[in-house]
């Protein structure tokens, strides 16, 4: 590949490096909307840990900090004791099951994964 010459004249270039080869890659607008759209929930889902696990270290904090010694809004407080342990529990499962579901699609959450889907080589 010839380099222009008025390039390689001035007296701030040096050299040119042509580095410009690259893959092109076709695709039908349909079939890319689709790909995209199952990439986006993949990271959604990937990044919905975030959400049970910071309802269950609230729920955590409420446990050590509480002794549910009051009746509150006409509801005894060993009432409020079971409620909170039922959503204690319900959200201990709900991380357990968000993390699972966190770690199987971190693999697959990569832009070269999402390149190879694109390229079709999956």
């Amino acid at each position: 590949m010839s380099i222009p010459t008025n390039l390689t004249d001035t007296r701030f270039v040096n050299k040119v490096y042509a580095n410009t080869q690259s893959d092109l890659i076709e695709i039908t607008d349909d079939k890319l909307r689709i790909i995209l759209t199952d990439f986006i929930a993949k990271v959604k889902k990937s990044q919905d840990w975030l959400i049970p696990f910071s309802i269950f270290l609230t729920l955590l904090i409420t446990f050590l900090t509480t002794d549910f010694s009051k009746d509150f809004l006409s509801i005894p407080k060993s009432t409020w004791a079971i409620i909170f342990k039922i959503a204690f529990f319900a959200s201990v499962v709900w991380s357990i099951i968000s993390l699972w579901q966190c770690l199987n699609y971190r693999k697959t959450v990569q832009i070269d994964n999402l390149l190879e889907i694109i390229k079709n080589k999956n």
